[in-house]
């Protein structure tokens, strides 16, 4: 498998109770956009350095699989993602 990075959009208690982490791709992949990617402003905060986006392909990954964390999004990058979470998942 190839190393990938990735947006950890769970809590730690849910990723400990359930050994996964629920996460979004994050992707230098230009050529097929999808309306709702978010181009990742602050490249350095985040711990990238090529442009990336956000898209919204949501998975699970086994927490051992996780292998180190390389950044942190940017105030910027981190609100435009709290408000597209907000408009695309639904409570039920």
């Amino acid at each position: 498998m190839k190393r990938r990075p990735a947006l950890i959009l769970s809590h730690r208690p849910f990723n400990d109770a359930n050994n996964h982490t629920i996460m979004a791709m994050i992707t230098a992949a230009m050529l097929d956009k999808w309306p709702s990617d978010h181009a990742i402003k602050d490249l350095a905060a985040a711990g990238l350095k090529h442009r990336c986006v956000i898209r919204w392909k949501v998975f699970t990954l086994p927490n051992e699989f996780i292998v180190k964390v390389l950044g942190k999004l940017g105030n910027d990058d981190q609100q435009a993602i709290e408000s597209a979470t907000a408009g695309i998942l639904c409570a039920v």
